[in-house]
């Protein structure tokens, strides 16, 4: 996983680095720089007649880091004409920075915010205006300083965080540069991801700050998956492997006029390796898988499954490796009771994943325990936790942790982007397509959830895992043409993702 981190999680680590590690403040800005600038390097064409580095360096230590950099710049590609602009908008510069001014060979040209002129042929803007420090609230001159930056149409590389990007909360303003790249020091930080963060980070490299085991230090709460964590959190299946090592799961859901979400979830639990899959419905869509196991219950005179079907079900779950609850399952509140009683009979090794419908039970329940996990997006949970939805907030990450700090659930909230947590840590869901805000879609991310719980996963593990799979299916399923999809489509490509867990 790769970890993501708050501002203050970096300035607790270069306060190890000068404390603990006795690295000097100015030897830690030239290491961090040696990094940023190998990074930088190897973003730039190997060669080339004529080729244009400016870097805006800004006041503070974000700026010395830029200056550092030109001066590494050169050593290793003297070639290339490097200016740096002064940004000190005529205030105090820091120390550190000013150290690395005075170190600036001859050959590193300064130039002023006055010689940002449209007849510069520049070929790369290198942004250390502002660092972690800075965020969407810039003061003049700088917002004229990045308007002028854009005319030249220039590649563009951040240092640390892209200047007026609010590295906590994603806010940027409206004259930050769209790098093409952000070379960020130490990791990712939590901002790269929420609001205006992805738009304007472009690709993102992690430099080392160069300092022997100081990123180990960093106390790592948030996190993302990559596809190299499928292999690690996907158990092996050995050669002597049955259905029944996959796990059984139960998926309860549907009306008579809404069989097609609970089959789309079963079918997606199938596909995602459990082995055996149970339906539970009032009735079964006709396109739901052969392989599946019906159950058709009694319904109510309103269609949704009838309080009499109570004793089949729990006979059912009984067996369960895990139960899924919820798709289509309407808001009749005799089924809702019904299936309460039926969760708090679940034995509490049995993870029990609730989405959509099933969200109305949460309040029923004696009891919520660690393993229930609950997929709700933010409407549906405004709504279980009796908000409105404009008061929750902006940031999906804070909203998610906070709850779960009061609660022992495992909550996944679908937003942008998707955040599971349970409480003292959290994984955040960044891959995907918007192609996937489509009729089913959250049907199929439940069946996922169940299929790899099902085979061993722990919930947490699971339900991140899941989340990174569906976002990843979804983006296959669209292409790269990001051609729009409906939610079936995404089962063909599960097989192919989850292909990279390794065979015993």
């Amino acid at each position: 996983m790769v970890p993501i981190v708050l501002d203050q999680d970096i300035r607790a680590l270069d306060t190890w680095c000068c404390t603990v590690a006795g690295v000097e403040a100015q030897a830690l800005m030239e290491l961090a720089s040696q990094g940023l600038t190998r990074a930088l390097v190897h973003e730039l064409p190997e060669s080339q007649d004529r080729f244009t580095v400016l870097i805006a360096a800004g006041p503070g230590n974000n700026g010395g880091d830029g200056l550092c950099v030109a001066r590494q710049l050169h050593e290793l590609r003297p070639e290339l004409t490097i200016l740096v602009c002064d940004v000190a908008s005529g205030g105090g510069v820091s120390e550190l920075r000013s150290r690395a001014h005075n170190l600036l060979p001859a050959a590193v040209s300064m130039i002023t915010v006055e010689d940002l002129t449209p007849d510069l042929q520049i070929d790369v803007v290198v942004d250390a205006i502002m660092g972690i420090g800075g965020n969407e609230d810039l003061r003049d001159p700088i917002p004229n300083v990045l308007a002028a930056l854009a005319q030249y149409q220039a590649r563009v590389i951040a240092l640390d965080v892209p200047t007026g990007l609010n590295c906590a909360t994603g806010v940027a303003h409206a004259q930050t540069l769209h790098a093409d790249v952000t070379l960020t020091i130490s990791a990712e930080k939590v901002g790269f991801w929420l609001c205006d963060g992805p738009s304007v980070t472009g690709r993102i490299v992690v430099v080392p700050v160069g300092v022997p085991d100081a990123e180990k230090t960093i106390a790592v709460t948030l996190e993302r998956l990559t596809q190299s964590d499928l292999p690690m959190l996907l158990p092996a299946r050995p050669r002597r492997y049955s259905k029944f090592d996959a796990g059984r799961v139960v998926v309860i859901g549907g009306t008579l006029s809404m069989p097609g979400a609970p089959s789309m979830t079963a079918h997606a639990a199938l596909r995602s390796g459990a082995g055996l899959v149970h339906l539970v419905t009032p009735r079964v869509h006709p396109l739901t898988p052969r392989e599946i196991i019906v159950h058709e219950v009694p319904c109510d005179v309103d269609g949704a499954i009838a309080a009499c079907a109570y004793d089949q079900i729990e006979s059912l779950v009984e067996r369960a490796t895990v139960v899924a609850i919820g798709p289509g399952l309407g808001s009749n509140d005799m089924t809702l009771r019904m299936l309460a009683r039926v969760v708090d009979s679940i034995p509490d090794g049995v993870p029990v994943i609730i989405d959509a419908d099933g969200l109305r039970l949460v309040p029923m329940l004696a009891s919520l325990r660690s393993t229930i996990v609950l997929t709700p997006h933010r409407g549906e949970f405004a709504r279980m936790v009796g908000s409105e939805v404009h008061s929750l907030g902006t940031n999906p990450i804070a909203i998610a942790r906070e709850w779960c700090s009061r609660h022992v659930p495992i909550l996944h909230l679908k937003d942008t982007p998707s955040v599971t947590s349970s409480g003292s840590r959290a994984v955040i869901t960044v891959n995907g397509s918007s192609r996937m805000a489509t009729a089913g879609s959250g049907d199929i991310l439940t069946g996922i959830i169940a299929g790899i719980i099902a085979q061993g996963v722990a919930p947490f593990e699971g339900t991140a895992l899941a989340a990174f799979v569906h976002a990843e299916a979804g983006s296959r399923a669209a292409g790269p043409l990001d051609q729009p999809i409906i939610a079936t489509d995404m089962l063909a490509v599960l097989p192919e993702i989850l292909a990279h867990s390794p065979s015993g």
